[in-house]
């Protein structure tokens, strides 16, 4: 690739755009997924307790604050001939589409601790599969420009992806539930290999058609490995630098906030419509359920060309906050979209919550792209993996906390066994309240984070001068 007068690299071509944003599929499916079909799925199929659940996949979250960190230092630090991550991308991607397809394997017939045992170890598989493949993938990413806008542009593509694949993903219920199969096991185990496969291929793409780093950067890292004046940083210095990040603290803040309350809505969406809209009929209620995920992402991935323009024209911290503000007004809005009188009624509110999905996670990648050179400004050393395990381990943190509030909740409302009754006008009023407030309240709260982010487009600029000055 080549670099201007400036030192600054070219645009990146569409076709590393697209294989690039294409790995998106797999990373998304793969952590979404697994959120979206255990609730019913183990609990509705397998009897397990939501509240097990919920807390399983935040275990899982003390287990990824030691692989996260490990495999972002690792590949950081790693040299061979054939890159820094594609290694780790190409064995992660394989092994993430295997464990999937093993979460939903289990033998018929076991009891609900024998089920959660199962659960238990095949998640610890996927989860550490997903990091290996994840975190070097994310990093590959953030080291592709250094020019302040392509960034944006660049991250348009697995923003755009990301939204598709997860229309996907809100169809996955509705497919376990097809008369052809002999029930909901059968259904899944069949949906899940399909799955598994699905993520394996779009995780490879960007093996095969991105080329890791630019020359520039390439060169400033083989310089900085061969300067023997220079120690190269420890794993827990590096952590403890970028936790100590201001610019990036707010980021992944404000992004786990969002992310935690996304997992409450999804893990509340498939009992509010099925025991409240649709008064127990599973049936009819995954077919809502997947047209109302379908609403959010395609119109998510229909307007992230817009949100990459409103970003280059007024800032990424303007469209970032003002998505998140526009949440909170949307979560008012809830109490009534969902409503039995009018099942479909609640499309408006998935079409209206893409501006958020979308803003969000197209920007928040730009972002710490350039928090990347903020860094490397203030300590003199790249770390783009060590940024990505963190974001990735903060992302499925939100995602698990998540799910643990809302496993808890269940449980408690009394859906902590295989079958239940539909549960009071008081339960189902409480639930309703829940679905709606508490991601309100974390959307408000991230938002108001979202103020003290420092990095305009003028301070990249002087960044970005500085790193050229330095390197030269």
């Amino acid at each position: 690739m080549s670099m201007d007068t400036a030192g600054k690299k070219a645009k990146l071509t569409f076709k590393t755009k697209m294989a690039y944003g294409l790995g998106n599929v797999s990373v998304m499916i793969a952590k979404q997924a697994p959120k979206r079909l255990c609730f019913p799925i183990y609990n509705l199929a397998f009897g397990v307790s939501t509240a097990w659940i919920g807390a399983l996949f935040s275990l899982m979250r003390i287990w990824d604050a030691f692989t996260d960190p490990l495999i972002g230092h690792i590949s950081d630090n790693w040299s061979g001939r054939f890159g820094r991550r594609k290694p780790f991308i190409v064995g992660g991607a394989l092994l993430t589409g295997i464990f999937f397809a093993a979460l939903w394997l289990l033998p018929r017939g076991l009891s609900p601790v024998s089920s959660m045992v199962y659960l238990s170890v095949i998640c610890l598989l996927f989860y550490t599969a997903l990091t290996i493949f994840s975190v070097p993938w994310y990093a590959m990413g953030y080291e592709l420009t250094d020019d302040f806008d392509e960034r944006t542009r660049l991250f348009a593509f697995p923003s755009f992806f990301g939204p598709i694949s997860q229309i996907g993903v809100g169809w996955l219920y509705f497919l376990t539930q097809r008369s052809f199969f002999e029930d909901t096991i059968e259904g899944v185990r069949y949906v899940g290999l399909f799955t598994g496969i699905i993520l394996i291929i779009f995780g490879l793409l960007p093996v095969f058609f991105v080329k890791e780093s630019s020359p520039h950067i390439a060169e400033v890292l083989a310089e900085k490995k061969n300067e023997k004046k220079k120690k190269k940083s420890g794993l827990i210095t590096n952590l403890k630098e970028s936790l100590t990040c201001t610019p990036f603290l707010i980021v992944s803040i404000s992004v786990t906030l969002v992310l935690m309350a996304s997992a409450i809505v999804g893990g509340l969406h498939y009992y509010i419509n099925i025991y409240y809209v649709y008064g127990g009929d599973k049936a009819a209620a995954s077919t809502t359920i997947g047209w109302y995920w379908t609403a959010v992402y395609v119109v998510a991935a229909l307007i992230v060309p817009l949100v990459s323009k409103l970003a280059i024209r007024f800032g990424k911290k303007a469209v970032f906050q003002g998505a998140l503000f526009w949440g909170v007004g949307l979560m008012g809005l809830r109490w009534f979209l969902y409503t039995p009188n009018s099942p479909y009624l609640q499309l408006l509110d998935g079409v209206l919550y893409a501006f958020l999905d979308a803003s969000v996670f197209l920007l928040c990648q730009s972002m710490i792209a350039d928090v990347c050179d903020y860094d490397e400004v203030n300590h003199g050393s790249r770390r783009e993996g060590v940024f990505a395990a963190v974001y990735g381990w903060l992302f499925k943190t939100g995602l698990a906390l998540g799910a643990l509030v809302a496993g808890l909740l269940l449980a408690k409302i009394g859906f902590d066994k295989k079958v239940i009754e539909v549960p009071s006008a008081e339960v189902l009023t409480q639930m309703r309240v829940f679905f709606s407030v508490v991601p309100g309240v974390a959307f408000l709260i991230a938002g108001l984070i979202c103020c003290f982010y420092p990095l305009s487009k003028k301070r990249m600029t002087e960044i970005r001068a500085q790193l050229e000055l330095n390197n030269q």
